[in-house]
C-alpha cells in the first residue's frame, strides 16, 4: 500500500481510490499538483478543505462475478508518463488488471471510456470541495441527483405498475384458465353422464329385447303346454274310444265266438285272450309311458319354471339396481349441474365486478388523461397567445426599426445630396479661388517681372527681352492648361456629383419603395398571423371539443359497457336460472319415469309370475287329474285283464257242456244252414277309427287355437278336446 502511494518516474504518483469504479478519486488540486507524491489518506482531508474547481471522472471495467464473490481490493495507482498519464488498476494477487491513458487536461471529451455506454451509475463530482452525485447518459451528458432520482423513481413506479398489470393479467389468465378447466370437465363429464345414459339405455334396451326374449318363450311355453294337453285331450279321448272299441271288439269277438262255436271254440278263445292280453298289456304300457312323459313334463316344466322364475328375479333386481343407479346418478347430476351453476354464476359475477372495477380504473385514468390534455391544449393555446403576441410585438419593433433605419438612410441620403451639393459650392468657389489666384499670380509675376524689367532694363535688356517673352509665354502656356485642366476635373467633378445626386434619388426611390413594401408586408404578416391565430385558436377549440366529446363519449362507453354488462349478467343468472329449473323438472320427470318404470317393472314381473305359478298350478291340476283318470283305467285294465282270464276259463270250462250237453250243436242236423246278412262297416268309418298322426293333432290344435279368444285359456281347449272327443262315437255293435 505504501509503495502504491509513492511517486513514479516521470514525476507521476499514486492515490488511494475507492474499490468501486463508479466513483472518482476525491482530488483537489490541479493536474500538475494532483500527481505530486503525496502522502495518500493523510493528504486527502487537507486537500479537501482547499476547494480548486477540477473534475476528474475514472471509470474502470467492473469487476467480474468470481472478483466480487471473493471481495477481492482493488488498487489504483495514477502515474504520469511523458506528457500522459496512466491510470493503473492492480489487484492484491499482482496482477495487472486494466491499463488505461488519460490525457493531462481531464476534459470531458477526450477522457477514455472503461466501460460501455449502457451502464449508467452514479458517479462523484468535485465542484468547489463539493460532491455533486450525477449519472452520465451515453452522449455523455450528466444528470442531477435529483433528476436522476426522480427518473428512477418514476421508472420504479412504471416498472411497479407494469408488474401490478402483469401480475392482474397473470391472475386472470389464471382464473379464465380456471373456468375454462371447469368448462372442460363439465363437458367431459357431461359427455361421460351422455355415455352413461347411452349404455344404460342400451341396457333398458337390452333389458327390453331380454324381456320380449322371455315372453316370447313365456307365450312358445304356454302354446307347448296347450299343445301338450291338446294331445293329452287326444289320448286321453283316443283311450277312452280304445276302450269303446276294445268292448265293441269283445262284442264283436262274442259274437264271432258265438257263430264260431261250432269250429274252433278254444283256439278262438286262446286267441282273443292272447289279443285282449295284448291290448290290455300294451295300453298299460302306454299309459306308463305317458304318466312317465306326464311326470317328466311336469318336472321339466317346474325346474323350467323355477329357472325362469329366477331369471326373472335376476332380471328384476338388475334393471331395480340399473334404475337405482340411474337415479343416483340423475341426483350426483343434479347436484353437480347445482354446483356448477352455482360456481359458474359466482365467477361471473366475480369477473363482471372486476371488469366493472378495471373499467372504472381505466376510465379514471383516461378522465385523468383527457383532462391533461385540456390543460395542455390550454396551456398550448396560451403559449400561443403568448407567441403571437411576441411574433406581433417583434414585428411591431421590425417595423419601427425599419421606420428609423429608413428615416435615418432619408436623412442621410439628404444630408448626402447637401454635402455634395455644398461640395460642388466648394469646388467653384475653389476653381474661382484658384482663378483668381492665377490671376493675381499673373498679375503679380507681369508686375514682378515689369519691375525686374524696369530695373534691368537697362542692364539687360537685350538679354531679357526674348527671356521674358519666352517666360510669359510658357506662364501664359502654363496658366491656360491649369486652367483648361482646372475646368476639366471640375466638369468631371460636376459630372460625377449630377451622377452622385442621380444615384442617390434613384436609390431614395427604392428604399422608398422597400419601406411601402415592407409596410405592405408587415400588414399582410400581420394578417396572416392573426388568421393563423384564429385558425389555431379554432383548432384548439375544436381539439377542445373533441377532448370533450371524446370524455363524454368515453362516459357512454362506460355505461353502455356497464349497462351491458349487467344485462349479460342478468341474461346469464336467467338461463343459469332456466337451466336450473329445467334440470329440477328434468330430475322430477326423471324420478317419477324411474318410479314408473320400477313400478311396470314389477308389475309386469309380479304380473309374469303370477301367470308362470298359475300355469305351473294349471300344469299340476292336469298332471292330478291325469294321474287321477290313469290309475282307475290302469285298475280297470288289470281288473279286466283277470275277469277276462277267469271269464275265459269258465267260458273254456264250459264250452264243452254248453254246447255238447245243452246245445247239441256237434251232433248232425238235416237242414242246410242259411247265411245271416252281415252289414260291414264302411272305410270313412274305419278311417275315423284310425289315431291320428302327430302332425294332424299339431294342426287340428293350431287351428282350434286360431278360433279361440286371446287369453288363452285352458278350459277352451278341453271344451274343444271334448267336442272332438264327442265327435269320435265308438264302434257300435252292428247286431
Amino acid at each position: 500500500m505504501e509503495a502504491s502511494q509513492r511517486r513514479g518516474g516521470g514525476g507521476g504518483g499514486g492515490a488511494m481510490v475507492p474499490i468501486s469504479p463508479s466513483q472518482t478519486p476525491r482530488s483537489s488540486d490541479k493536474v500538475g499538483k494532483d500527481l505530486r507524491s503525496g502522502e495518500g489518506s493523510i493528504s486527502g482531508k487537507h486537500d479537501k478543505d482547499k476547494g480548486v474547481n477540477v473534475q476528474v471522472i475514472v471509470r474502470c471495467r467492473p469487476l467480474s462475478e468470481d472478483e466480487v464473490r471473493l471481495h477481492t481490493p482493488v488498487v489504483f495507482l495514477a502515474m504520469r508518463i511523458g506528457k500522459k498519464s496512466v491510470l493503473f488498476r492492480i489487484l492484491l494477487i499482482s496482477r495487472l488488471i486494466g491499463l488505461s491513458s488519460l490525457t493531462r487536461s481531464f476534459g470531458t471529451r477526450r477522457m477514455s471510456k472503461f466501460t460501455d455506454d449502457k451502464s449508467k451509475k452514479p458517479i462523484a463530482l468535485m465542484e468547489d470541495g463539493k460532491e455533486v452525485y450525477a449519472a452520465r447518459e451515453k452522449n455523455g451528458i450528466y444528470i442531477p441527483r435529483d433528476r436522476y432520482l426522480q427518473d428512477e423513481a418514476e421508472k420504479k413506479a412504471m416498472s411497479e405498475k407494469i408488474e401490478r398489470m402483469e401480475l392482474d393479467l397473470d391472475s386472470r389468465d389464471k382464473r379464465l384458465a380456471e373456468v375454462q378447466e371447469l368448462y372442460n370437465s363439465q363437458q367431459q363429464l357431461t359427455v361421460e353422464l351422455s355415455d352413461k345414459l347411452e349404455k344404460t339405455e342400451k341396457k333398458l334396451q337390452e333389458t327390453e329385447h331380454a324381456l320380449l326374449d322371455l315372453e316370447e318363450r313365456h307365450r312358445q311355453a304356454n302354446a307347448t303346454i296347450k299343445e301338450k294337453e291338446y294331445l293329452i285331450s287326444n289320448l286321453l279321448s283316443l283311450r277312452k274310444h280304445s276302450l269303446s272299441g276294445r268292448l265293441s271288439y269283445e262284442k264283436s269277438w262274442r259274437m264271432l265266438h258265438q257263430m264260431s262255436l261250432i269250429c274252433s271254440p278254444r283256439l278262438q278263445l286262446e286267441i282273443l285272450h292272447r289279443a285282449v292280453a295284448s291290448s290290455t298289456k300294451q295300453q298299460e304300457q302306454q299309459l306308463k309311458a305317458m304318466e312317465e312323459d306326464m311326470h317328466s313334463f311336469v318336472s321339466t316344466k317346474t325346474e323350467a319354471t323355477e329357472e325362469l322364475r329366477g331369471h326373472l328375479e335376476k332380471l328384476k333386481t338388475m334393471y331395480g339396481s340399473g334404475i337405482k343407479a340411474q337415479d343416483d346418478l340423475a341426483g350426483e347430476l343434479d347436484s353437480n349441474s347445482h354446483s356448477t351453476f352455482g360456481r359458474l354464476n359466482c365467477e361471473v359475477s366475480k369477473h363482471s365486478s372486476a371488469l366493472e372495477e378495471l373499467f372504472g380504473g381505466i376510465t379514471s385514468e383516461a378522465d385523468t388523461l383527457l383532462h391533461d390534455l385540456q390543460e395542455s391544449l390550454h396551456s398550448q393555446e396560451e403559449k400561443l397567445s403568448a407567441y403571437a403576441q411576441q411574433q406581433r410585438e417583434a414585428h411591431s419593433r421590425a417595423v419601427e426599426s425599419t421606420r428609423s433605419i429608413s428615416q435615418i438612410t432619408v436623412n442621410f441620403f439628404k444630408t448626402l445630396d447637401g454635402h455634395a451639393s455644398k461640395l460642388g459650392e466648394i469646388v467653384e468657389e475653389a476653381q474661382a479661388i484658384n482663378d483668381q489666384k492665377l490671376s493675381e499670380l499673373e498679375k503679380k509675376f507681369e508686375e514682378c517681372a515689369a519691375n525686374e524689367e524696369k530695373q534691368l532694363l537697362a542692364k539687360v535688356a537685350e538679354l531679357l527681352a526674348g527671356s521674358n517673352a519666352r517666360k510669359k509665354k510658357l506662364v501664359k502656356c502654363a496658366i491656360d492648361g491649369l486652367r483648361e485642366s482646372a475646368a476639366t476635373r471640375t466638369d468631371k467633378l460636376q459630372q460625377e456629383m449630377s451622377i452622385m445626386q442621380d444615384t442617390t434619388c434613384s436609390v431614395k426611390a427604392e428604399w422608398t419603395s422597400y419601406t411601402q413594401n415592407a409596410e405592405s408586408h408587415y400588414l399582410e404578416d400581420t394578417a396572416a398571423v392573426e388568421n393563423g391565430k384564429s385558425d389555431m385558436e379554432d383548432i384548439l377549440s375544436k381539439c377542445l371539443g373533441q377532448a370533450k366529446l371524446g370524455a363524454q363519449q368515453w362516459q357512454n362507453a362506460q355505461a353502455s359497457l356497464l349497462h351491458l354488462e349487467k344485462s349479460n349478467v342478468a341474461s346469464v343468472d336467467e338461463i343459469v336460472r332456466g337451466g336450473m329449473n329445467t334440470i329440477e323438472v328434468l330430475r322430477e320427470r326423471f324420478s317419477s319415469a324411474v318410479s314408473s318404470a320400477l313400478e311396470d317393472a314389477d308389475t309386469g314381473s309380479n304380473n309374469l309370475l303370477t301367470s308362470i305359478d298359475s300355469s305351473l298350478q294349471l300344469d299340476h291340476e292336469a298332471c292330478s287329474n291325469l294321474d287321477s283318470m290313469i290309475v282307475p283305467c290302469c285298475g280297470d285294465l288289470r281288473e279286466l285283464n283277470s275277469g277276462h282270464y277267469h271269464k275265459i276259463v269258465e267260458i273254456t270250462e264250459n264250452a264243452g257242456k254248453c254246447l255238447q250237453e245243452e246245445y247239441m250243436v256237434d251232433e248232425p242236423s238235416c237242414s242246410t244252414p242259411r247265411r245271416r246278412p252281415i252289414n260291414p262297416p264302411s272305410i270313412a268309418s274305419i278311417e275315423e277309427l284310425k289315431t291320428p298322426s302327430f302332425e294332424e293333432l299339431l294342426k287340428s290344435f293350431w287351428d282350434a287355437r286360431s278360433s279361440k279368444q286371446a287369453n288363452g285359456d285352458v278350459k277352451h281347449i278341453l271344451e274343444a278336446a271334448v267336442s272332438l272327443r264327442d265327435s269320435r262315437l265308438p264302434l257300435t255293435a252292428i247286431n
